[in-house]
């Protein structure tokens, strides 16, 4: 942590306390380079974030595609089914299945059979540049879901990153 606080590149976030004041290896947080008009902070303004206004304006498709998957008990089912949905998640939660996940997209990769289930949830996120066009592997998007009685430990995760809850 020591050395990660002099190199160059900590030391010109300084503003954002990465630099001589970075506490410790959990405080970094990268988004400011991708994001750089952005706000720092935990909590953005929608209107700074376009693909959070296009997610808001389409709630009620989203909904609908997840009560469709709920109410038929496919939920529990297709998470089972998830490939990505294995022990990296167990950390959020102190029992293994706490913390459900339904991709439809995952590391570049649509899940066609996923689709199939919520077909409106899918072909909005496709016309969605930040999804077509992102380089980073670990990007994803679907429906997650905490169980009824289940927590979540806190966590962050990977930058650059944008989480959109």
């Amino acid at each position: 942590l020591q050395q990660a606080r002099v190199l160059p590149f900590f030391s010109r976030h300084a503003t954002f306390g990465l630099g001589g004041d970075l506490p410790s290896a959990h405080g970094s947080s990268f988004n400011q380079d991708i994001f750089p008009r952005v706000p720092f902070g935990p909590f953005w303004p929608t209107s700074a974030v376009p693909l959070a206004s296009f997610l808001e304006a389409h709630y009620s498709d989203f909904l609908n595609d997840l009560n469709h998957i709920s109410e038929h008990a496919r939920f529990a089912e297709m998470h089972a089914q998830n490939r990505h949905a294995g022990s990296h998640y167990q950390e959020f939660g102190p029992r293994h299945d706490d913390w459900q996940t339904v991709y439809v997209f995952r590391g570049g990769q649509w899940n066609d059979e996923h689709c199939r289930a919520v077909p409106r949830t899918c072909e909005l996120l496709r016309s969605r540049p930040e999804l077509a066009n992102c380089p980073q592997d670990n990007i994803g998007a679907g429906f997650l879901r905490l169980r009824p009685g289940g927590r979540i430990k806190p966590h962050f995760g990977s930058a650059p990153r944008l989480a959109i809850h």
